[in-house]
């Protein structure tokens, strides 16, 4: 976002409507560019307050137009359902959702302090707080009224086809088969649908954000238990799902997720990733598969 651009005194007039007369944009940078455009901005309020929000724009016109999980209309239900929560997630402050001053539809919500953390120094604290939260997520009210978008896999079982780069197809096979197979009865809930440590921001060892809700949904909870086991098998290795799955359980009283909806959420995976170009990637797909091995032999399959 570049103050000196033509559209600025539009935009900055846009943005501090959203906080108040006589509030002025003191400062703006870009956070990242990757399916979506994030800018942090501060806003001081007319008696000195700094309001830190974040500006997210989604500015694929492709995905707009084809993907039904980039929809900021969808992240912005989400959002107003958990102003009314615990859940600690940003705050909706104001929308374009046509995008007529940002130039794409763009959501102004609050901005949480804290950094996404990669190499905890206490896993035990850590998945004690990932799960703590996720039981929060989980207990958030929503109907079909709410207007959120249903669970669904991102892409049919049918599409699916063992991954080139595997060294065992056989399993991928009998994965395939067993999750074309009518899906289990259960709950449905409010759900994150794309939970994972990369999705939560860290302050001095606790939890104090949840961002990225886009593809909030109401679903199967085990969705949720599925994705971060998934990434903290990928990141890990298996024992840490296995400890982060029993932490959820005490915390939340529940039985573990189902391994149909585990393997649903793996197979899920399979069109993002490619074959490994370094040793690096290759030990994660193999730790991967080492989970994707677990859960097919809990299934029977």
């Amino acid at each position: 976002m570049h103050p000196e651009h033509d559209q600025w005194p539009e935009r900055e007039a846009w943005l501090t409507a959203a906080i108040g007369e006589r509030a002025r944009v003191i400062r703006t940078r870009p956070i990242r560019v990757s399916s979506t455009t994030m800018d942090a901005v501060d806003v001081a309020d007319r008696r000195g307050g700094i309001h830190r929000l974040a500006l997210r724009r989604f500015t694929d016109a492709h995905r707009l137009g084809t993907d039904p999980w980039y929809d900021p209309r969808n992240e912005a239900l989400a959002l107003r359902l958990l102003e009314s929560s615990d859940v600690p997630a940003p705050r909706l402050v104001a929308v374009d959702m046509a995008g007529e001053v940002w130039g794409a539809p763009t959501l102004l919500t609050s901005r949480i302090p804290g950094r996404t953390v990669t190499r905890p120094a206490d896993m035990k604290r850590f998945l004690s707080e990932l799960a703590c939260t996720l039981v929060r997520i989980h207990a958030v009210a929503a109907t079909p009224a709410s207007g959120l978008i249903g669970y669904a896999p991102y892409t049919s079982v049918s599409e699916h086809s063992p991954p080139a780069w595997t060294t065992v197809p056989g399993l991928w096979e009998r994965v395939l088969r067993a999750i074309a197979a009518p899906p289990p009865s259960g709950s449905r809930a409010f759900i994150h649908r794309d939970y994972h440590p990369g999705q939560t921001l860290f302050v001095r060892g606790r939890l104090r954000g949840v961002v990225d809700w886009t593809t909030a949904c109401t679903g199967p909870p085990d969705i949720d238990v599925a994705r971060m086991r998934i990434n903290l098998a990928w990141d890990f290795g298996p024992p840490t799902a296995e400890r982060f799955l029993a932490t959820f359980a005490a915390e939340s009283g529940e039985d573990g997720p189902h391994p149909y909806w585990e393997l649903v959420d793996c197979a899920d995976c399979l069109p993002d990733m490619e074959k490994p170009s370094t040793d690096d990637e290759l030990r994660e797909l193999r730790r991967f598969e080492r989970h994707v091995a677990s859960l097919a032999s809990a299934l029977g399959c």
